[in-house]
Order: structure tokens, then C-alpha cells, then sequence
């Protein structure tokens, strides 16, 4: 069954051939298409403090971008595809200072953001503020967040940042309530980060409850009671469609895709273990002494169901994985609108329903 998800964007790697091709196949169940191209470096040169780097894979990808945000029809219907927002990231600032002199002069970073969204034909800008969220840093993100916000919307774009979740171990950036409250009115939404919450040894890509505490916070319903946040409209959850592999004696679980996945599964033919309160699949290969955090249809269902409840969007996490039986969750984009416009259809007694039918069996593969 098709779950009302307004919002659904998906993540493209340019590592991945699969990426490029799953975001123009699947175009009509997305929103938003956002390529991991742009990255926001330390200046080599004199006259600016930082420069952005990643034009080579733009221009390689014209032709996608055009095919990518294209026309979709089905039967006798037709819609408008998915907005490209090319993803900006702060990299290899090893020194604060010179982070800092960047965010002390947000709309040169700004001007530059658009001037790229013009020259490829962008819709708008995904900018990850991770790197900026550094305690002596964090108070200058409300007014980057402002300068970009406003000069993207003077030309009609849209403009996301991607934050981290809740950190797992209480240690790493963060951004919370009392952030999204400071930016809400300067962005059409924030992509929250919610997967890699066990990276170095064996555990749950996303646990369920994690991922829901992550989001309440955000929306101003944590456990501290805050009434600041963001609308649930401008939250997007990412669902991550790749699973890791946690080899003894490794210090970090590796990244796999569908692909491999399939053929160690079939190989080996392990046990599969469903553990509910995560809300995930797991395996244990004898053969190699490898534990296995798997990505299913039960998983990302689990996941579109608390989105729904929550009346947020979702970020996949990337196309590449090859994990495209998820699309089959998602309805073709003109149903979305359809299903929003349609009046009465969510009575309050269905949406308990769908706060209370989170869970998914361990059959649902």
C-alpha cells in the first residue's frame, strides 16, 4: 500500500552509474533529485576565502540534469519531475579560523551558490552545515542560513540544509530545536541525518526510535518539551538503502550495495533476523565471521509509515545502493497531489491508526 509521503528526495552519488540511472527511471515518485557534485574548499588562490569545486561532474551530467527533471507521463497522465538541487558540502577546512572567515561572510558564499544553480540549471541548493556546526561555529549557521536562503528565493529556487541526527553517543555535531527554530523562516526545509548510527561495530543502520527522537526534536516535541522547531512540512528523514558489513577485527563496518548484498544472502543463505524495536534486518555470515545490517522492504516501510504519521518528507539515501524495490512503496508523484487535495480523507481515527501500525512483521522482505 502507497503511503502519502509529500516530500521524497533521493540522494545521487556520482560514484554510481545506478544512481543517474534510478533517478531519471524513477523521476515521477520523486520530489527532488540531489546530486552529491559541489564542494565548498579553502581558496588556493588570493582574493577569495574558499572556492567551490565539482563543476567536472556537472558538466559531464548535462544531459541527465535535463532528463533527470523531465516530463513523466503514464497512460494518459502526466507530471512535472523532480527539482535538481545539487548537494554543497563544507570539505577541508582543517583550520576553524578559515571556516570561520567563510561564515563571517555568508553572501559571498551565497552569490556563488546562485550564480552555480544559474549556470547549470539548477532549482535550487542542498548545503550541508555538519562541518559548521562546531560549538565556536554554530551561532554564525542563522545568519548563512539567512544570506543563502534569501538569495535563492529571490530567483524563485528552493534551499535545504542537511544536519546531523542525534548523535549516538552523545559526541559529534549537533542540531537542535532551538537551531531549526533560528532558521525555519530562511529555508523550504532541512534533511535530517538519520542513518550511520552504528558505524563501528555491529548494531542498527537507523533504529526506529532513534530516527522518531531525532525527528520530535526538530518539530519542537522532544523530551524537553520545547515548542520550538520546525513545521513538519520542511523535515525530511533520510532512509538509508545501503547495508554494512561489520568484519571481525575491522575498525568500521564497510558500506555494501543491493548487489553484493544479493549474492553473499544467496552464497551463504543465512538466517535472517528481524529485530522490532530497531525496526531491521540482520544476518550472520559464519563464513568470514561478518555481521550484516540489511536493508529491506520491511525497513524502509517502517520508516515511510513514522514519516507519514509524522507528516514529514523522506531523503533516500543513495539511488546507487540499487535498491529500487523501495520505489514500490511510493505512489507515482500526481497521486500525492491527489491524495493532498482530496478533503476528509485523513479522519483523526486513521491517523491514530497510523501512529499506532509502525511495526512490520519479519516476513515483509
Amino acid at each position: 500500500n502507497h503511503l502519502n509521503i509529500q516530500e521524497v528526495l533521493g540522494f545521487v552519488a556520482p560514484w554510481s552509474d545506478h544512481g543517474y540511472r534510478a533517478a531519471r527511471y524513477f523521476r515521477s515518485k520523486l520530489s527532488q533529485v540531489s546530486p552529491l557534485w559541489f564542494r565548498v574548499l579553502p581558496s588556493k588562490g588570493r582574493g577569495s576565502n574558499f572556492e567551490i569545486a565539482g563543476w567536472e561532474l556537472a558538466n559531464e551530467q548535462r544531459r541527465w540534469t535535463k532528463q533527470a527533471g523531465g516530463e513523466f507521463c503514464l497512460e494518459e497522465r502526466c507530471g512535472d519531475g523532480p527539482d535538481v538541487l545539487p548537494h554543497f558540502s563544507f570539505e577541508g577546512f582543517d583550520k576553524l579560523p578559515a571556516l570561520r572567515a567563510v561564515l563571517e561572510a555568508p553572501i559571498n558564499l551565497a552569490a556563488e551558490i546562485v550564480v552555480t544553480c544559474e549556470k547549470g540549471g539548477f532549482q535550487g541548493a542542498i548545503l550541508d552545515i555538519r562541518l559548521a556546526l562546531f560549538p565556536s561555529l554554530r551561532s554564525l549557521v542563522p545568519a548563512l542560513a539567512a544570506a543563502v536562503g534569501r538569495a535563492l528565493h529571490a530567483g524563485g529556487r528552493r534551499f535545504f540544509l542537511s544536519v546531523p541526527a542525534l548523535p549516538p553517543n552523545g559526541a559529534g555535531p549537533d542540531f537542535d530545536a532551538a537551531d531549526a527554530s533560528a532558521v525555519a523562516g530562511s529555508v523550504d526545509g532541512v534533511v535530517l541525518g538519520t542513518r550511520d548510527f552504528s558505524r563501528k561495530q555491529p548494531g542498527p543502520a537507523a533504529p526506529l526510535p532513534w530516527v522518531r527522537a531525532s525527528a520530535l526534536r526538530l518539530l519542537g516535541k522532544g523530551q524537553d518539551g520545547s515548542s520550538e522547531g520546525l513545521r513538519p512540512e520542511q523535515l525530511l528523514l533520510e532512509v538509508p538503502l545501503y547495508g554494512r558489513a561489520f568484519q571481525e577485527g575491522q575498525p568500521e563496518g564497510k558500506v555494501i550495495d543491493a548487489v553484493e548484498t544479493v549474492k553473499v544472502l544467496t552464497k551463504q543463505q543465512p538466517e535472517m533476523a528481524w529485530d522490532a524495536e530497531a525496526a531491521e534486518h540482520s544476518a550472520e555470515l559464519t563464513k568470514g565471521r561478518v555481521w550484516l545490517s540489511i536493508p529491506t522492504l520491511a525497513f524502509v516501510k517502517a520508516r515511510l509509515q513514522l514519516a507519514h504519521s509524522l507528516r514529514v518528507g523522506v531523503a533516500l539515501r543513495d539511488l546507487g545502493a540499487g535498491f529500487d524495490a523501495s520505489f514500490d512503496l511510493l505512489p507515482m508523484r500526481f497521486d500525492v497531489e491527489k491524495q493532498s487535495a482530496a478533503k476528509g480523507a485523513n479522519t483523526a481515527e486513521a491517523d491514530e491508526a497510523d501512529r499506532a501500525g509502525l511495526g512490520v512483521t519479519k516476513d515483509e522482505l
